[in-house]
């Protein structure tokens, strides 16, 4: 196909639009998971706060005590709140509504964060002008956002700070992105292997934006519901852990590589009471292997001079979200829509395929493929490319080969 001019070649739009329409039907109405179910327990964390209950709300049984009444008759004996108490807090004044009406803002706020989500990705990156409704198009197809969407899940935040942090340290506006990266601190493993990257960049600016803006977090939080409730999490925080395991996922839900090999022991009928270590140590090993590929790109990228240093930029980027994924023990379908910033900044690169591919592993149809064999390939094809992105940005012969693909007037893939 020739995408010579920046053109956008004949068709794809169509096809990716039956693709768009296709993932919304099933996402939208198909037999999934119960509309709304994540926003029920953050909205029963936040109105316990309100009700001054808030040294309660990681006591299991209590909190799924309160759940019963949102929940309709449902079974609440999985409902857990697993956030820090900043987002408890921040949700406060939401949870003053009543359920329904929270409920139906809730939905309202998702799809306004989305759309901001969006306008980030069409204004703040560098796609020529003629491909930019097509690559928000094919980011659409990801599964792992509509079921954010559809469980009211935190997603959209992570999105916009990583987005975000990511264009304003572009911009060589460090501080500020590290302040818009400690909103990942509301979810921790997230924000402690993107502390790592900048930790080996020596990005101290940013880190420091970074701890001062989690700092400003938790003293928010020991302002408003007493200086001992960060103690208190911290106190949780190991059986916070262990209940995020409890649920057995299927396999087109659960990404994690802890989830994915506690799915493959179960399978393979290695049930004692250790497992849960042993697929700690997987996740816990995979983090190290994974955070050495990372090291390397940001190595390599050290001694850039221009035009490679651009592309080794994005290369950069997405290898970072890439660790984030790998890294995290805890990382449910609508988690890996942080992987759509991976496959953003990998588009901006020689090597774009790598985004397609990954978007292909997030699909519904990769989805149903991983039902069927009863375990997730996306960590696979994740540390695949960040394996292979190592090695790129290793390559002697970089400076040759990796010219910035978009620009202006430019194309965004190659010629073939």
């Amino acid at each position: 196909m020739s995408t010579s001019r920046g053109q956008v070649p004949a068709g794809l739009n169509l096809l990716l639009t039956v693709l768009v329409g296709g993932t919304a039907w099933i996402m939208l109405w198909g037999p999934l998971y119960t509309w709304g179910i994540d926003a029920m327990q953050l909205y029963g964390a936040a109105d316990m706060v309100n009700c001054g209950e808030a040294g309660r709300i990681y006591d299991e049984a209590y909190f799924q005590q309160r759940q019963q009444p949102l929940a309709d008759g449902d079974d609440c004996s999985r409902h857990y709140f697993l956030y820090p108490p900043v987002v408890a807090l921040v949700l406060s004044p939401w949870a003053r509504w009543s359920y329904p009406v929270a409920r139906i803002l809730w939905f309202g706020i998702e799809g306004l964060g989305f759309a901001a989500f969006a306008a980030m990705v069409y204004r703040g990156m560098e796609f020529p002008r003629t491909w930019r409704i097509t690559v928000l198009m094919a980011l659409s197809i990801l599964m792992p956002l509509w079921m954010a969407f559809r469980v009211g899940q935190l997603t959209v935040v992570w999105l916009i700070a990583l987005l975000g942090g990511l264009l304003l340290h572009q911009r060589q506006r460090r501080l500020l992105a590290g302040l818009v990266f400690s909103l990942l601190a509301m979810k921790p493993p997230l924000a402690l292997p993107l502390a790592i990257w900048l930790a080996m960049r020596r990005d101290g600016r940013t880190l420091v934006g970074m701890v001062a803006g989690a700092g400003a977090q938790t003293l928010l939080v020991m302002a408003c519901l007493g200086p001992g409730m960060p103690f208190y999490y911290l106190h949780e925080l190991p059986n916070l852990t262990q209940y995020a395991k409890v649920v057995d996922f299927p396999a087109a839900y659960e990404q994690s590589i802890a989830g994915t090999a506690k799915n493959v022991l179960r399978q393979a009928g290695f049930l004692a009471p250790q497992y849960l270590s042993t697929i700690m140590f997987i996740q816990l090993a995979t983090a190290i292997v994974a955070g050495w590929a990372l090291y390397r790109v940001v190595k390599s990228n050290r001694r850039r001079a221009e035009p490679a240093a651009g592309v080794g930029r994005n290369y950069e980027y997405a290898s970072a979200v890439l660790f984030m994924a790998l890294s995290a023990p805890h990382l449910l379908l609508y988690d890996a829509g942080i992987l759509a910033v991976a496959i953003a900044f990998l588009w901006l690169t020689p090597d774009w395929w790598m985004g397609v591919v990954l978007l292909l592993s997030l699909t519904t149809a990769a989805a149903i493929v991983y039902f069927l064999l009863g375990v997730s390939l996306m960590p696979i094809v994740a540390i695949s490319i960040l394996f292979r992105l190592s090695r790129l940005c290793h390559a002697p012969d970089l400076e040759g080969v990796a010219t910035p693909v978009v620009r202006s007037t430019g194309p965004l893939l190659p010629t073939a």
